[in-house]
């Protein structure tokens, strides 16, 4: 996945790590759940930038969880169909 991660390749990125993606005909994604890619490892250290990552995302059909991530704008997320996770950060 280094190409991917490099090229920011977001839609292949999440179906390999088992998050279903989808992209529309603007090239915004809907993905079926947001959370990292283990209990044992982050986005952050296999080296994806998540903030350049979610741009693309628009809608997460699922949980967004966001508890362990690096994120720090969701600015063309429009909607989570289910949970939202998320740490308060002073």
């Amino acid at each position: 996945m280094k190409d991917e991660i490099k090229n920011n390749d977001t839609k292949t990125i999440f179906n390999y790590l088992g998050i279903d993606a989808e992209e529309d005909k603007e090239g915004y994604l809907t993905i079926s759940k947001y959370e990292q890619p283990s209990s044992n490892f982050t986005f952050n250290d296999l080296g994806i930038d998540e903030n350049k990552m979610l741009l693309k995302v628009k809608i997460i059909d699922g949980d967004g969880d966001f508890r362990f991530s690096q994120v720090t704008d969701l600015e063309n997320l429009k909607s989570i169909g289910g949970m939202l996770f998320s740490l308060i950060r002073s």
